[in-house]
């Protein structure tokens, strides 16, 4: 087991717990690139999370356009792609892996640092059992794809958008 790894797994143990609605919500993760985030060392900016996966037709459109209006903002490093896509979330059919997540993420020039594969999906439950995914909740399904979640600066959760087209270029211009 790499020290990364290690450190991962450390931080997913303190950081993926049940936090009461309206606080913070605190994850940590490692990207395609292999490089871990632990949201507690960058409290102070907000954060855009999309959740996503590589069949996913309105990701494919949603995505590189958030990309580059994060980019255009100088704030691309505030942005977070989520895959969950796996069995632990209780997904079927035809799941994703982290080499289509990566081969899809090219093809969309998205970089790899700011992807991030939810293997163990702890990453993903931590927002679920916050309870923020409403319409994912209604429809008995474990989130909605696509779902952009921005958290404000104290990592709130402000706005969730789960598979609501281009409503989300309107909120990124109220938090960057």
């Amino acid at each position: 087991m790499t020290k990364k790894t290690l450190i991962l797994l450390f931080s997913l143990f303190f950081c993926s717990q049940v936090y009461a609605a309206g606080n913070p919500i605190q994850f940590a993760s490692l990207n395609l690139k292999g490089d871990v985030y632990n949201s507690k060392r960058s409290n102070g900016k907000p954060l855009v999370i999309s959740f996503f996966f590589t069949t996913c037709g309105p990701c494919k459109v949603e995505m590189p356009e958030l990309y580059k209006i994060m980019k255009a903002k100088g704030k691309e490093k505030q942005l977070f792609f989520v895959d969950p896509y796996n069995k632990h979330l209780k997904f079927s059919g035809e799941l994703d892996n982290k080499r289509a997540v990566k081969k899809f993420v090219k093809k969309l020039h998205i970089p790899m640092e700011l992807v991030y594969f939810d293997a163990i999906g702890a990453l993903t439950k931590s927002f679920i059992k916050e309870g923020i995914f409403k319409k994912a909740i209604a429809h008995k399904t474990p989130i909605v794809f696509p779902t952009i979640v921005i958290l404000d600066k104290n990592h709130k959760p402000v706005k969730v958008l789960e598979g609501e087209g281009k409503a989300f270029v309107k909120e990124l211009d109220k938090w960057f």
